[in-house]
């Protein structure tokens, strides 16, 4: 309903007062999702935790680091978009490879 209404704003009438209903809720629902998340990265500021222990560890190889081209690195979004085996990326939490895949699996249905 509310895709259809993004789309197609001529088309409000037709949806009835349920649908004109859903696009404040949703509207309301994903501002304070994004709002809640903002919130929760700015109070717990994931990843300055435990980045200079492991910059600063031995088993860090640099050299591979630097290795590393923009290319490879562009290339390495789309290498794991597809996940070669499902069960993994979940274990491994792999979450760009899960929402294509189950965009994928949503598609087809």
């Amino acid at each position: 309903i509310v895709l259809m209404m993004i789309i197609l704003p001529s088309r409000v009438d037709q949806v009835g007062f349920i649908g004109k209903l859903a696009v404040p809720i949703y509207i309301f629902t994903s501002t304070m999702a994004a709002i809640q998340g903002t919130i929760l990265v700015w109070v717990i500021q994931p990843g300055t935790f435990g980045s200079s222990q492991a910059v600063s560890g031995d088993d860090t190889n640099l050299d591979d680091i630097q290795q590393l081209s923009e290319l490879d690195a562009f290339l390495g979004i789309f290498y794991s978009a597809i996940p070669n085996n499902i069960i993994v990326a979940m274990a491994d939490l792999s979450i760009l490879g899960l929402i294509v895949f189950f965009i994928i699996v949503g598609v087809l249905l």
